[in-house]
């Protein structure tokens, strides 16, 4: 497989990769009969919707508990401040 196509490019990269190749070009002529029916323009936002959501990581609900219950206040850190994080750890 080569390097275009597989794991070496972060999601990001491959986003805009694909968007360098799908933008048409305004200097291109067709003559109306060998015209697409679908410009692959169109289709761009439909493409980079799907990869964020396929290489976008999902939170793991084990693992979020995990570190909202190994959660300590720290050393000079506030009670009120220590329950903050605890909330906002919880909410995620």
């Amino acid at each position: 497989m080569s390097p275009e196509y597989g794991t070496a490019y972060p999601a990001p990269c491959r986003v805009t990769r694909l968007s360098n190749g799908y933008e048409p070009s305004s200097s291109q002529t067709v003559e109306p009969r060998k015209h697409r029916t679908e410009v692959p323009g169109q289709k761009t936002y439909e493409v980079k919707r799907l990869l964020k959501e396929h290489y976008s990581p999902r939170s793991s609900v084990i693992a979020e508990r995990c570190k909202s219950d190994r959660r300590v206040q720290q050393e000079g850190q506030s009670v009120e401040g220590f329950i903050v994080e605890l909330k906002h750890l919880v909410r995620k």
